[in-house]
Formats: structure tokens, C-alpha cells, sequence
């Protein structure tokens, strides 16, 4: 099984960007709502970068979340085209 999966338990796809520090892998996919992608190319014991956009909304990441070797930031911080924040959690186990 892979070491990381991302699920969209969001009404909305979205556009992810995963960036893993330690490997030099750089990746960028989609996610459809209420689908889950395995990632099997990432090492979750290294420092990994997670952005998000959710173009339907004009939801673009404004802080990239951190993964670090068991621990994770608990959300990605969102701006819109008006300069509205909100924040997409991030359920990490």
C-alpha cells in the first residue's frame, strides 16, 4: 500500500501539487470530489510539501502544508480572487 493517500472529502475537485523535499519528487495531479489517490512515489518519513487549488472556486493554496516525518500542519491555508482566506484540513494518521 502506498505510504501517503489523499482523499477528497470535498464537494468540489480539486488540483494538488506534492513536493518531497528529501527525494527531489515533484508532483501534480487531481483529485475528484469524494474520490482517494495513492501516492506511491512519496516517503512520508521525508519533508513533504502539499498545495491545493480548487479552481470551481477560484481557491488558490496561500501557505503550503507541512509534512515532516509522522507530523503534518493541520490545514492548507486558501485564498480566493477577492483576497477571502479559509483553511482545507488535513486529517493526518
Amino acid at each position: 500500500s502506498a505510504s501517503i493517500e489523499l482523499e477528497n472529502l470535498l464537494p468540489f475537485d480539486l488540483a494538488y501539487r506534492i513536493y518531497d523535499h528529501d527525494g527531489k519528487y515533484d508532483f501534480c495531479g487531481t483529485l475528484q470530489a469524494g474520490k482517494m489517490n495513492p501516492l506511491h512515489g512519496v516517503d512520508s518519513k521525508h519533508v513533504i510539501g502539499l498545495s491545493l487549488e480548487i479552481e470551481s472556486q477560484t481557491l488558490v493554496t496561500s501557505q503550503v502544508a507541512v509534512i515532516n516525518g509522522g507530523s503534518c500542519d493541520k490545514c492548507v491555508l486558501m485564498t480566493d480572487s477577492a483576497g477571502l482566506s479559509t483553511s482545507v484540513f488535513i486529517d493526518y494518521e
